[in-house]
């Protein structure tokens, strides 16, 4: 019914890790905001005396590094990916579905999807992508500039129409 040959880049591994991190996992981001703001007013209580300063100070270092180690982990993670091959970096691959599964397969066999449409975890539509997901951690990237603006339209209508509620499109609340 659809077939596509894409090429695999580098940015698209960066946008499944950062989407992975920062937008399903909703835990996230909260917790860098509240670390951050316990550390600094256990910080702000040393300074002004309320509490200890050596106990203030080491607070604050503390949770400094839960606040950062997100972003930087999360960093880490894709230039280490990238650089030991996890993702082939501008491999060609076939993306291709029917009425009874999807297939997304060539660059390298150990990370060909065959799936069957019910054993589809979510795709998330961003601006950029369709982010499929077939295992809560095991996501491939359809971007959308690969595809012509007909194709883009074809391919959320047959998502929506496949996966219903696991569809999640742009403006959808995660």
């Amino acid at each position: 019914m659809f077939k596509k040959l894409i090429t695999t880049t580098a940015e698209d591994y960066r946008e499944i890790v950062y989407f992975t991190n920062f937008r399903r996992k909703k835990h996230t981001i909260p917790v860098m905001i509240i670390s951050g703001a316990v550390g600094v007013i256990l910080l702000l209580l040393g300074i002004f005396g309320i509490i200890p300063i050596f106990i203030g100070i080491p607070a604050f270092v503390i949770c400094l590094g839960v606040t950062l180690f997100f972003p930087i982990s999360t960093a880490v993670t894709v230039k280490n990916g990238i650089r030991r091959g996890k993702v082939l970096i501008n491999a060609k691959r076939t993306v291709e579905y029917d009425t009874m599964n999807l297939k997304i397969y060539g660059g390298r066999t150990d990370t060909d999807i065959n799936a069957l449409w019910h054993t589809i975890f979510a795709v998330y539509e961003t601006q950029r992508s369709f982010l499929i997901y077939v295992t809560y951690e095991k996501a491939f990237c359809l971007c959308k500039s690969q595809l012509t603006a007909d194709e883009v339209l074809k391919v959320r209508q047959y998502f929506v129409k496949k996966l219903g509620e696991r569809y999640f499109g742009i403006n959808a609340k995660l």
